[in-house]
């Protein structure tokens, strides 16, 4: 299933909702830090890497992942960027990096962050972050509460991703794992559809021949489609939200 989630999203921009300019936003609201070093987790094909080696006030950009040709594509457009001695690609696990304590001074991480689980993220990079180092991260959250939340949301989301909470709580969760937050700010719109999901609905009509010969592909699109259908329908009771953080 892996394998196939990596074919089904294979040149695609991104592997989450998000933009470059939502990117340069969060980093415009973080305190200002000259020589700046920047740990980006699950970087993915890198477009939010891209965008922070290429802002003055970051000196270096370290971007991680495990899957290889996302590093490849990486490297390949940092290069092309003139950025390539800013940034370094890195195949490695989130769960099990391998960083000396206080190396960065700022960690990112957009639309990663659930695969270890808000708690175990925000505990793993404290120890990377040096003194008055921040973290940025972007995290699928109910933007309603529970007596305004669609039923049908609440029934799908319980099975797609039961650990899905509202930003005020994974703000209480940073506080408690040594964090002060800094703010937080919900993506536009425009994010979820011009780099991700639209993109991801072409994706998906230039593999039909090949769904229609493999059960378990077509099974994983029919479930794609049935989240951008939610989306469609009821985008204003969740969506992917920026928390910004500063370690004490």
């Amino acid at each position: 299933m892996t394998r196939l989630l990596y074919h089904l999203h294979d040149g695609l921009p991104r592997q989450a909702p998000g933009s470059d300019e939502s990117t340069c936003e969060a980093l415009r609201r973080l305190p200002e830090a000259k020589g700046r070093r920047v740990l980006d987790i699950g970087c993915g094909p890198g477009r939010s890497a891209l965008v922070l080696a290429a802002e003055p006030k970051v000196a270096h950009v370290t971007a991680i992942d495990i899957h290889r040709p996302y590093l490849d594509h990486l490297t390949a457009a940092a290069a092309a960027r003139g950025l390539g001695e800013r940034v370094t690609a890195r195949r490695m696990s989130m769960a099990k990096m391998r960083f000396a304590p206080a190396s960065f001074d700022l960690v990112w991480c957009e639309g990663a962050a659930y695969f270890l689980g808000i708690r175990e993220s925000l505990e793993a990079w404290r120890p990377l972050l040096a003194a008055g180092g921040c973290a940025a991260f972007t995290e699928l959250c109910w933007l309603v509460p529970p007596s305004q939340r669609p039923r049908e949301t609440v029934e799908y989301w319980v099975k797609a991703y039961p650990a899905m909470r509202s930003s005020r709580l994974h703000q209480q969760t940073a506080r408690a794992a040594g964090y002060r937050v800094l703010g937080t700010f919900a993506l536009p719109d425009r994010d979820w559809w011009d780099e991700y999901l639209a993109p991801l609905e072409a994706r998906m009509e230039l593999l039909a021949a090949e769904a229609a010969r493999s059960r378990t592909l077509s099974r994983l699109m029919a479930e794609s489609r049935s989240a951008i259908a939610l989306y469609r329908r009821h985008s204003r009771s969740f969506g992917y939200v920026f928390h910004l953080v500063s370690r004490v």
